[in-house]
């Protein structure tokens, strides 16, 4: 392993010691990581060829070839019967989850910490995402959450009190976007609550 300027480490303000820093540091090997996540990648598959048979599941990934599909089964049997890899592969759904919201949504503001992808809207309603000089009053988002794509339209002011307002969930990151850009912006709700059936997180 590489030294490490322990000096820059610190003024990130990291939450770890020297020792946590280091395990971390070592575990985080791109190539294990992606052996991970390709192992994950085949585990859907083999559960979808399960259920609908390999032939629809070839069809729906687009793949010219059964042989594929059958890799891939084999490859999810694989990791299932190796408990470590199995851990590891199912660590790298949220990632994946995430990584596939971003992809979907060019364009969008991202909170990092979350991986949420939002707009912003004023208060009259107009989009003022590419603005950043100018400050959103409502805002139309998606984020990932217990495996699912939530999305919701909230007032930014209420925010504190409410959370991240949940008006559907899919499991389907652009069909996330779309409903999402399909819900109407709380415009006129200036109450501290709801009575449309809202979920508040």
């Amino acid at each position: 392993m590489d030294d490490i300027d322990m000096g820059r480490w610190a003024a990130l303000d990291a939450p770890l010691g020297d020792d946590g820093l280091r395990a971390l540091y070592e575990v985080a090997d791109p190539h294990m990581w992606l052996g991970a996540a390709r192992d994950y990648r085949a585990l859907p598959v083999a559960e979808a060829a399960a259920r609908h048979g390999r032939d629809a599941t070839r069809q729906v990934l687009g793949m010219a070839s059964m042989t594929s599909v059958d890799r891939l089964v084999a490859a999810a049997r694989d990791v299932r019967a190796d408990s470590a890899r199995h851990a590891l592969a199912l660590a790298m759904r949220p990632v994946i989850q995430r990584a596939a919201l971003i992809a979907a949504a060019p364009g969008w503001r991202i909170e990092p910490e979350s991986g949420m992808v939002y707009r912003l809207y004023d208060q009259d309603g107009q989009d003022v995402t590419g603005n950043p000089r100018v400050a959103g009053r409502y805002r139309r988002a998606v984020r990932v959450d217990l495996g699912i794509y939530m999305y919701g339209a909230a007032d930014l002011r209420l925010e504190a009190e409410q959370g991240f307002v949940v008006h559907g969930e899919t499991d389907n990151p652009a069909e996330a976007l779309r409903m999402v850009l399909a819900e109407p912006l709380p415009i006129s709700d200036h109450s501290h609550g709801r009575e449309d059936g809202t979920t508040q997180y």
